[in-house]
């Protein structure tokens, strides 16, 4: 039904409403993409401005880790900027300040990201440092041993941050025994153990150009950052590597749960979630626009529009909702995230099953064609910068291998009808176990068991 209904959408495109709008989009500029020897993908957007955003972005993050380096692929990244063997950390900060640049990092479940944003003139200078600090880091004992302290820091202010906490258990539940049940950061235990050596073994391992994008946004010239990029990559024999890594175990959700019962704290933090989808899944967008049904809300909100939203804005404890779409590489999760006062732990429970078996069976198309018009406007807002044109080329390459056009987009989102979004949740709602965790004043909230029972049909 989805690729059906994609084709119709797609040979259409051209006659629907809005001509001006459709022409807009077939007008946006094309990525060009091409790819070295070595394996390494050079992608970029030319949208003629004076500024341009170029990065790496690697396949590698916690989840190719295991149990004894989980906390890897971050650590790296904070060693990242301590500098290279041809550029000392005065001289690499030196270099960005005068280029007036934006040098930035960060590191995901499956993917690690060096970027920075510059004037379009200093593009060579750019690959050039970005290749330097990928290639060849000056990664000492010294820097390693006082960098452990700093991240040991972070991560103890993470665990004063009740949202990432809850996010964090609800991957150890949902993918318990796979390596997205790992946090990013890994374990303190980790952080406190992990060696120079194994930090060299794991770059050495999983920075290879075949792991990579270079992609750039901008005023970019798309046969200049080819051949910076054939400048700067000086070991492209080593960086392609010849031993074939081990591909990571598939995720396999498990509906699972963990309580913490915290009666000191004022709220309870409670995250339910079903197996979602993988970012290539034929389902993506409509599930996207489930997502955007159920909507966000806090109590300050006046007139709420989402169905859950008005539900809960009376006085029944609930402070806030967020509704996560998460997607990877080959699973999700999907699902609602909510604080609340220690009354309105259940109630906001069952209001939640309730929406969510209300998509399945009930949703309406005036309900799916707002959503869509909402994807849309918060898609299309997302592309105003270089920055996150950037990164939108960047993931989507790692993950369909090629940038999709947003007349593409903008007709898959144009496709999804009600049936879709009840035949697209029905899966993997209806008689299903979710995942739970729930952390602070939880007593009230029922068993996972009679949860479950609330999505039977």
């Amino acid at each position: 039904m989805a690729s059906r209904a994609v084709s119709s959408a797609l040979r259409s495109a051209s006659r629907l409403p809005g001509e001006r709008y459709r022409r807009s989009l077939l007008e946006q500029p094309q990525t060009q993409v091409t790819t070295l020897p070595s394996g390494l993908r050079v992608a970029s957007e030319n949208t003629g401005t004076e500024t341009v955003t170029v990065g790496f972005w690697i396949d590698a993050g916690s989840r190719v880790e295991n149990a004894s380096n989980n906390g890897m692929a971050h650590f790296f990244e904070h060693m990242a900027f301590k500098g290279t063997r041809n550029r000392s950390q005065a001289q690499l900060a030196v270099e960005v300040e005068n280029m007036g640049a934006q040098l930035n990092a960060y590191t995901s479940r499956e993917q690690t990201v060096f970027y920075c944003s510059s004037l379009r003139d200093h593009v060579p200078r750019v690959v050039n440092m970005l290749s330097d600090i990928i290639q060849d880091p000056l990664v000492t004992k010294k820097d390693v041993d006082s960098e452990r302290d700093v991240i040991i820091r972070e991560s103890q202010e993470i665990d004063n941050m009740m949202d990432e906490v809850t996010f964090d258990y609800l991957h150890a539940v949902a993918f318990e025994g796979t390596p997205l049940e790992q946090t990013i950061l890994g374990s303190i235990k980790n952080i406190q153990t992990l060696s120079r050596d194994q930090l060299v073994q794991f770059v050495e391992s999983h920075y290879r150009a075949r792991h990579m994008v270079l992609a750039a946004a901008g005023g970019i010239d798309h046969q200049a950052l080819v051949k910076a990029a054939h400048n700067y990559w000086h070991d492209g024999a080593k960086l392609s590597g010849a031993r074939q890594l081990e591909e990571p175990p598939r995720g396999r959700f498990v509906g699972n749960e963990k309580r913490l019962l915290k009666t000191d704290m004022q709220l309870a933090h409670v995250a339910m979630a079903v197996e979602g989808c993988s970012w290539t899944d034929p389902d993506f967008f409509a599930l996207k626009v489930a997502n955007v049904i159920m909507g966000d809300w806090n109590r300050m909100e006046v007139s709420p529009k989402a169905s859950l939203a008005q539900a809960l804005s009376g006085a029944n404890g609930c402070h806030t909702y967020t509704s996560p779409l998460t997607c990877y590489a080959d699973t999700g999760l999907w699902g609602t995230y909510y604080t609340s006062d220690p009354s309105g732990v259940e109630h906001t429970a069952m209001c939640v099953l309730d929406e969510w078996k209300r998509l399945c069976l009930d949703v309406t198309e005036e309900e799916v064609r707002r959503a869509v018009h909402l994807v849309k406007a918060q898609f299309f807002a997302n592309l105003d910068t270089s920055a996150s044109i950037c990164e939108e080329i960047g993931r989507q390459l790692l993950v369909f291998g090629r940038r999709m056009p947003l007349i593409e987009v903008d007709a898959r989102l144009d496709a999804v009808n009600a049936d879709w979004v009840k035949d697209a949740c029905s899966r993997r709602i209806l008689n299903k176990r979710p995942a739970l965790v729930a952390i602070g004043p939880v007593e009230s909230l029922p068993s996972l068991d009679v949860l479950t029972a609330k999505l039977q049909t």
